[in-house]
């Protein structure tokens, strides 16, 4: 558990709920991995059964609108068709 619910992008401190840090706190410790939605819902959300996974879809949307350039065109958080997502660091970067 980290000591502060802080996270920076680009020198500034973002404004994230107590949910979507765990999120991207996950996805950073998972970085390069790609994470299933029920594995998202497990360690997030400590949900253990296969129900609705669109709450991370819609948690994932508000990072993405908080750290990415272009939303429909994300550098940083992946959608991994049919499988999940990932975190990753834009090629050139």
């Amino acid at each position: 558990m980290p000591d502060f619910y802080e996270a920076y992008f680009m020198e500034n401190l973002l404004e994230l709920t107590p949910k979507e840090f765990e999120l991207l706190l996950y996805l950073a410790k998972n970085k390069g991995r790609v994470l299933t939605r029920d594995q998202l819902l497990s360690a997030v959300w400590n949900y253990d059964f296969a129900g609705d996974t669109r709450i991370v879809d819609v948690h994932i949307s508000h990072l993405r609108e908080k750290i990415e350039q272009n939303t429909k065109k994300p550098s940083y958080i992946k959608t991994i068709r049919g499988l999940g997502y990932k975190l990753e660091e834009p090629k050139g970067e």
